[in-house]
């Protein structure tokens, strides 16, 4: 597209039997047109607003030509045009840089603060991980502890359980001794109550012969007191 607007510009002044301007570009049509209308009689407001300018200001400083200069100042102009395009171009990338810029700094403060959280985030577990090392440490004494108190326990009941098992054998053996000493008596009881029922058969037969010695005793002494009374009746 810009190839055919340098050539058609060209075309139209060999047409009109001027020589072409050199160096043509197909962003000058825009400051040729707009001057070319100014120089016809066009007023500058309708101007700049069919170029959509929204100031007079931009076309006077950026695009308007002398176009009534001899053709060493026209291209004169088109070169000091050329030029002002280039700065504006230059201008254009060095804002668009700055922008660029910009935004890279905004993403290197993003940047910066993530890696500041980053390292709050990385104190912080390395704050946990030295206290779970505590932790770890802490619970590694009170396994060792429980260890040892697991060897006192199984120690005392080993010896509790010898204790226990002596004493087992001890009250087996005195059962087993109580048990022949009550198996003894039980059969010497037996000799024992048969000179038991002797003895008391022989202690009921003397007792029945103390009392049939008492009544004879009892019937003399009443006989002797009867021959006493007749005795002192009958001297």
């Amino acid at each position: 597209m810009s190839k055919w607007v340098v050539e058609a510009i060209s075309v139209a002044y060999e047409a009109a039997g001027q020589p072409s301007p050199m160096a043509v570009r197909s962003r000058s049509t825009r400051s040729m047109a707009a001057s070319k209308a100014l120089l016809s009689g066009v007023s500058l407001q309708d101007v700049c607003d069919a170029a959509g300018w929204s100031s007079p200001h931009t076309f006077v400083r950026f695009y308007s030509l002398d176009l009534d200069s001899t053709p060493g100042s026209h291209n004169l102009e088109e070169e000091v045009f050329r030029s002002r395009q280039d700065v504006l171009e230059a201008q254009s990338r060095s804002t668009a840089l700055s922008l660029q810029l910009s935004s890279l700094e905004r993403e290197g403060a993003d940047k910066e603060q993530q890696l500041c959280q980053i390292k709050r985030e990385l104190q912080d577990l390395q704050c946990l991980y030295k206290q779970s090392m505590e932790h770890a440490g802490e619970q590694a004494q009170l396994i060792q502890q429980l260890e040892g108190l697991n060897l006192d326990t199984q120690r005392v009941l080993r010896s509790q359980e010898e204790a226990h098992t002596a004493d087992t054998v001890s009250y087996q053996k005195l059962y087993s001794e109580l048990s022949v000493s009550y198996q003894a008596l039980w059969h010497s009881q037996e000799p024992l109550r048969q000179r038991e029922a002797t003895l008391s058969m022989q202690l009921s037969q003397r007792d029945q012969q103390i009392q049939e010695l008492q009544a004879q005793l009892q019937s003399f002494t009443a006989a002797a007191g009867h021959c006493e009374i007749c005795c002192h009746k009958h001297p």
